[in-house]
């Protein structure tokens, strides 16, 4: 959703004061709080797949990093949970129980 309006807002921004308004991408589907920032930082930060921009304490301890902090938002990285292995004596393929 944010790719589109920063599609819109890209042309708006650069006439207006040059800030984008991008809504917040903590990962609550009820969250629509908007983020304001400025077009350079919205470019550096998005520059970077992983990360995403969130309101001040909407990150999520135990998924997110954050790497930035300003009075407006946090920029936050997911944390990537690494593949569990596959047992050598278990075919790739074998289907297994959790139970």
């Amino acid at each position: 959703m944010n790719a589109e309006i920063e599609k819109l807002g890209r042309s708006l921004a650069s006439i207006s004061d040059e800030t984008f308004h991008i809504v917040c991408e903590c990962g609550d589907l009820a969250c629509f709080q908007l983020i304001a920032l400025a077009i350079v930082d919205c470019e550096r930060i998005r520059a970077d797949d992983t990360l995403f921009l969130v309101n001040p304490g909407h990150h999520r301890a135990k998924l997110h990093d954050v790497v930035e902090r300003t009075a407006r938002y946090h920029v936050v990285r997911k944390r990537v949970r690494e593949p569990v292995p596959i047992d050598d004596h278990r075919k790739k393929d074998e289907v297994v129980s959790l139970s």
